[in-house]
């Protein structure tokens, strides 16, 4: 069985050499001009500005990508197409600190070209030798195409991943498909259209509806993140409210862990505690609950070169290539990603929240504000429930012995005869 690191160089081999060839037969027009330079750019904000609708994430990459092939031809569209993919990576990297490795430009930058070109070289070839002008048979080649390279796209990236990750090939296939072939629908008629305005009224006309559609997306865009950023800080502000209506440590930790949900998405949650020199699990949900049991962690350990627990928080990514990360209790058995904050209070470190997930590359430095807020409240309300617990403690004992004194016993006999009371029966010294 091929390796992952030789499947990738592989694809990226034949895209490359697919891309010549076709270069070499179609030949290039200049790239550089204004037309492909405007179109270019709008192909990099639609790869960027995917919209969110019910779990499914939609983009009209390919509508553009499927307007430029009729409007400069096959070669030009696929060296948008591959800058595109570039730039987009490298934005992902610049903005959220996401690793991407010289080897995943190539897969990306390679899967896209192969499934490009074959697509293309299908659809020339049936227009070659079947000379039909009939505007049915035009729908069905291109349909065809398409077809080829939505199947053929998708099964590459999944051998990939199936590769990387030493996971099935049919795992969640046929769900894959189905999410992206929604983006498709869109995204298909979107480029008929362009490609119609384009024949009908020429490049300025089409521009402006371009304008037009990327307003109205990146409105709709802002609106969702509007709606996502009221909900984070909603939870911010029902915590605050309800952390301090107690005084109960445990209700306390349970509310903290509770507001994490709206804040970061998670398959582990755990809540630490300071005790002796060491944070250990006080609350802990999710899957892998087990390896929290016994785990503790020294404040400032070293973790992938990163502090952990000691003044701010951390985001650590591709968990499972550390060893020493695959080792460590905070890192149960799947973990990829981990975000982590301190709970200090008046420059006191009380605590932690640790979140695992088995995506790579989830956590955002969004996140991480969110938590480092949610973090200092909680770190304020498990300080006054400390305080008070402690302060309950002093009253009802002994200072010297550590004995119950008397108030606590009066305390008692008033509590047992209320029961009593309220229950019926007998209440004797004996």
């Amino acid at each position: 069985m091929v390796s992952h690191k030789k499947y990738t160089y592989l694809i990226g081999a034949l895209g490359f050499g697919l891309s010549l060839f076709f270069m070499a037969v179609l030949g290039l027009d200049n790239i550089l001009s204004v037309k492909h330079l405007i179109f270019l750019l709008f192909m990099i904000v639609s790869e960027m500005q995917t919209v969110k609708i019910n779990n499914s994430h939609y983009s009209m990459e390919f509508g553009f990508v499927y307007s430029a092939v009729f409007i400069f031809g096959p070669v030009s569209a696929a060296l948008m197409k591959a800058l595109s993919t570039l730039a987009c990576q490298l934005y992902a990297k610049v903005k959220n600190d996401i690793d991407v490795s010289t080897e995943k430009i190539i897969f990306s930058v390679g899967q896209y070209m192969i499934s490009f070109f074959v697509s293309v070289g299908f659809y020339l070839h049936m227009k070659k030798s079947f000379m039909w002008d009939h505007p049915l048979c035009e729908i069905m080649v291109q349909g065809g195409s398409i077809l080829i390279y939505y199947l053929l796209n998708n099964l590459l990236i999944k051998y990939y991943l199936a590769l990387r990750y030493n996971k099935s090939l049919l795992q969640n296939f046929p769900r894959s498909l189905l999410l992206d072939f929604s983006t498709y629908l869109l995204a298909v008629p979107a480029g008929v259209a362009t490609v119609s305005i384009y024949n009908r009224h020429g490049f300025f006309e089409t521009f402006l509806v371009m304008i037009i559609y990327m307003t109205v997306v990146y409105v709709y865009i802002l609106y969702l993140n509007l709606i996502g950023t009221n909900r984070e800080l909603a939870a911010l502000y029902d915590m605050a409210v309800t952390i301090t209506s107690t005084l109960d440590i445990e209700m306390v930790m349970d509310i903290v862990l509770n507001s994490v949900q709206s804040i970061a998405p998670w398959d582990t949650a755990c809540l630490y505690v300071y005790q002796n020199g060491w944070l250990v699990p006080a609350i802990f949900e999710g899957f892998g609950k087990g390896d929290f049991k016994e785990s503790k962690i020294k404040p400032g350990e070293q973790m992938a070169g990163c502090s952990i627990f000691k003044n701010n928080g951390v985001i650590i990514n591709n968990c499972h290539k550390d060893q020493e990360l695959k080792e460590s209790t905070i890192c149960p058995t799947g973990t990829k990603s981990i975000l982590a904050v301190p709970l200090i209070n008046n420059k006191e470190l009380i605590g932690g929240i640790a979140l695992t997930s088995k995506k790579n590359n989830i956590y955002t430095k969004k996140h991480l504000t969110l938590l480092s807020i949610l973090a200092s409240q909680a770190a304020v309300a498990l300080s006054n429930a400390y305080l008070f617990d402690k302060t309950t403690q002093m009253a009802v004992t002994d200072g010297l012995t550590g004995l119950y004194n008397h108030t606590y016993l009066y305390s008692e006999l008033e509590r047992q005869m209320k029961n009593v009371n309220n229950t019926g029966g007998i209440f004797s010294p004996r």
